[in-house]
């Protein structure tokens, strides 16, 4: 059964992380695995070590992290294709929001799904209306390194074509470039999920799918297989 983020995709994260210490703003280059650590390097040097690692990066940047840690993940990682995908946000003053409006689904071009934010499940009462457009994958690759306003201005002339709903200026626009964002081939089946090691494990949805059901039970079996290790 398919799942769906109630309000924000990050809401769930906030409970889980309680008590733990989280960096963030730390951009790992590379790992290693010896003396029976798990050892995360930045440019700088060592950052982190750990007994246990599961690894949650995009299949194309888990390939280049566990070449030398782990290379039979590696080589799982590398079986994984993606497309790309830019996604745009707008803001709008209350009356914005159409009492009927379906979410908008396109195989191509600058609107691949479009939907207001009040309408998801369990979507709370929001201060003005909320848009979410993500563009189809071919229009995504086509314009990639195009800059943020001018692909969050075509995107938003789209989707009023596509849902034919004239809008006013937005009060809040933004758009955010996913380089691996959608899966199109998943890790082979029959490929490794942990190392041979038992310290590495990998998670994502990319293992076997493109939907975020994949990627959070790839996790609990990430953690799993781990556990039966350490057991």
């Amino acid at each position: 059964m398919p799942f769906a983020a109630r309000r924000r995709c990050g809401t769930s994260l906030h409970s889980l992380g309680d008590g733990i210490e989280i960096t963030q703003g730390v951009e790992i280059s590379r790992i290693e695995s010896h003396d029976g650590l798990v050892a995360f390097h930045d440019d700088t040097g060592l950052v982190a070590t750990a007994r246990q690692a599961v690894i949650t990066a995009p299949a194309p940047q888990a390939r280049r992290l566990l070449a030398d840690a782990a290379p039979e993940l590696a080589t799982t990682a590398a079986s994984a294709t993606y497309a790309p995908c830019w996604t745009a946000m707008f803001g709008f003053v209350a009356d914005a929001l159409p009492e009927h409006a379906a979410p908008i689904h396109e195989k191509s071009g600058p609107v691949g799904w479009g939907v207001w934010e009040a309408h998801r499940p369990g979507a709370a009462a929001q201060d003005g209306a909320a848009l979410t457009v993500q563009a189809a994958p071919d229009w995504s690759e086509e314009h990639l390194e195009q800059d943020q306003a001018p692909v969050a201005e075509a995107m938003l002339a789209a989707w009023q074509v596509a849902s034919g709903t004239a809008l006013g200026r937005p009060r809040h626009m933004a758009a955010h470039r996913w380089r691996y964002a959608r899966v199109i081939t998943a890790a082979d089946a029959d490929a490794p999920r942990i190392s041979a090691s038992g310290r590495i494990a990998l998670a994502g949805d990319w293992l076997a799918g493109a939907r975020v059901e994949d990627a959070w039970l790839s996790g609990r079996m990430a953690i799993e297989r781990l556990a039966a290790v350490a057991a």
